[in-house]
């Protein structure tokens, strides 16, 4: 095989373990399984996923950053209970055909295109998760009409610098056996139908990846609690390629990558409740 080929081949499946987006969603215990994009859409029915497409969004004012590409719900789409206080794990890992943790790239034969996105491979960039009320069955309504609040997010950590894969959350959902990351409904939010929104940005490269996905749930308890305004944004609308958390994609290895110690997360402050 010619080196030129080889070198196609490697550029190509680079890119393609390179993306993906959430495959699991587990609340209270249960799992709940989330859009396989490798399949026809009208093939698919009961999930509480919207449909998603594991190619990055490079466009912050593209209405693709509001629930990836198309975001529409699939037949049967219904809302997951969970009760206001508890945690939902998200998992950017598909391990239905994964035999060897080690071994990332290898396939049985005869395998699915599912064991070619099966694991999250990038590591610099903040996690996010956002939520907005529906105000009714989620189902029916388009995402980028909502308004939505940030109810969790994880940066840099203290004493890293950009370049450090350690030092983000993202670099840990490669790892082999993390079930993902755990996020709180905020406990005294009030009871209703929600969207949830799970985003991953890398900033390794320019124009950075957005990588969202959306899911719908439906909130109980006694909460009676709402964010103000100043917690809710729109997507798109919630970012802009000057936000200083974006601005700086490209240059985690370079010599501000290895100097840099803060990085400011892009989107609103977080709403607890």
């Amino acid at each position: 095989m010619k080196q030129s080929t080889i070198a196609a081949i490697a550029c190509l499946a680079s890119s393609v373990f390179a993306h993906g987006g959430v495959y699991t969603y587990t609340i209270d215990g249960v799992d709940y399984p989330g859009y396989k994009f490798t399949e026809p859409p009208e093939s698919q029915s009961n999930l509480i996923q919207r449909r998603w497409y594991y190619w990055p969004v490079e466009d912050p004012l593209s209405p693709n950053v509001t629930c990836s590409y198309d975001g529409s719900a699939v037949k049967d789409t219904y809302h997951a209970p969970v009760k206001a206080g508890d945690t939902i794990t998200a998992s950017w890992s598909n391990n239905l055909t994964w035999d060897d943790p080690n071994g990332p790239f290898y396939c049985e034969p005869g395998s699915t295109r599912d064991c070619f996105y099966r694991r999250w491979y990038h590591f610099y960039g903040p996690l996010m998760a956002y939520m907005a009320d529906c105000g009714g069955d989620c189902s029916t309504v388009d995402p980028a009409a909502l308004k939505w609040f940030k109810i969790a997010e994880e940066g840099l950590k203290p004493g890293f610098t950009l370049g450090d894969t350690a030092g983000w959350e993202q670099s840990a959902l490669s790892r082999p056996g993390t079930k993902g990351w755990s996020v709180t409904v905020p406990k005294s939010l009030k009871p209703g139908n929600y969207m949830i929104r799970h985003e991953i940005l890398m900033i390794e490269l320019m124009p950075p990846q957005f990588y969202p996905t959306c899911g719908q749930l439906k909130v109980e308890g006694s909460g009676t609690a709402t964010p103000s305004e100043d917690y809710l944004v729109k997507f798109p609308g919630a970012y802009s390629m000057e936000d200083p958390g974006i601005a700086i994609s490209g240059v985690v290895y370079g010599e501000l990558g290895r100097n840099t110690t803060e990085y400011i997360i892009p989107g609103p402050k977080v709403w607890t409740g």
